[in-house]
């Protein structure tokens, strides 16, 4: 039996990437293997794609940072805007017009909204993140995800080997070896004991 994995199709539209599906899905059954659709996911990516985390009483639209006095309010999404989000150069102005770089969709695909994208009748899940070939991909690009998710993974397997870490039986030596090939390998290949992903 033959398996296909660990496959990725770009495209820059939605129409053009289930065109690409529906290529990739039907060259796939011509020689008799399946597309498991459960597994498969669509991202729709671009550097703004995704609200950043909120905080402060007023977060900005663009950044998700809380805002001061100098900030411009978006008629369109209700939301302030840092001076330095906005765009506007020279002094801030109240204009009622005004909309932020995440409502006039700067760099945002016009489908990042959708939630599922439907291949001949099949639901396949729309995602901001996931796992591929043991890195974490994110739908705003960069490597922050990635990072994120493999100190997560650090952090997991010191704790379940702090006992054995803080031992006053072992010497030093061995505790730097037993953090090298158990901690530090899981941050740099994101990849746990036996091949397995840790979460």
């Amino acid at each position: 039996m033959l398996y296909a994995d660990d496959l990725a199709l770009t495209c820059e539209t939605m129409e053009g990437l289930l065109v690409k599906l529906k290529t990739w899905r039907k060259a796939l059954e011509s020689r008799g293997l399946r597309v498991n659709v459960t597994k498969t996911k669509v991202m729709i990516s671009g550097c703004n794609v995704g609200k950043p985390p909120e905080k402060g009483k007023f977060p900005c639209s663009v950044c998700g940072k809380g805002v001061g006095s100098n900030s411009i309010f978006c008629g369109t999404c209700k939301h302030w805007v840092h001076k330095k989000c906005s765009g506007i150069t020279g002094r801030l102005k109240d204009d009622k017009r005004f909309m932020c770089k995440r409502c006039k969709k700067m760099a945002v695909a016009d489908d990042s909204d959708i939630e599922k994208v439907y291949l001949d009748g099949e639901a396949i899940e729309v995602v901001e993140k996931f796992c591929y070939l043991g890195d974490t991909i994110g739908a705003q690009g960069g490597a922050g995800a990635g990072v994120m998710a493999r100190v997560r993974r650090g952090w997991s397997k010191f704790r379940e080997l702090l006992p054995l870490l803080t031992s006053r039986a072992l010497p030093l030596l061995t505790k730097g070896r037993v953090y090298q090939a158990c901690v530090r390998s899981v941050m740099m290949y994101g990849i746990g004991y036996g091949g397995k992903e840790i979460d």
